[in-house]
């Protein structure tokens, strides 16, 4: 989840009024078109690599490193490493 600040006019519809110095947490819907994304559990976070478990069939994986762009919800854009074709799996428990 990335962070900013900027100045915005709020219009409550609710009739609720905020005061200068008051903060609010907003959460914005942007389309952002069609996007390769994978689950956010999917995804190996190794400290400096992203991985993810492709499925080869027969109960097969292998690891794929991945460049990952934005989260969007719970979910995290592919923007390298993988393809459409591929399945992903989630990562092993140890």
């Amino acid at each position: 989840m990335m962070t900013r600040t900027a100045r915005a006019r709020l219009v409550s519809q609710s009739g609720f009024k905020l005061t200068p110095g008051m903060f609010v947490n907003v959460t914005l819907k942007v389309p952002m078109g069609k996007q390769l994304v994978i689950p956010a559990s999917g995804v190996l976070q190794s400290g400096t690599r992203q991985i993810v478990f492709v499925s080869r069939g027969d109960g097969y994986i292998e690891p794929r490193e991945v460049q990952l762009g934005a989260r969007a919800g719970d979910d995290f854009i592919v923007l390298k490493g993988v393809s459409r074709a591929k399945r992903s799996s989630p990562p092993p428990t140890s």
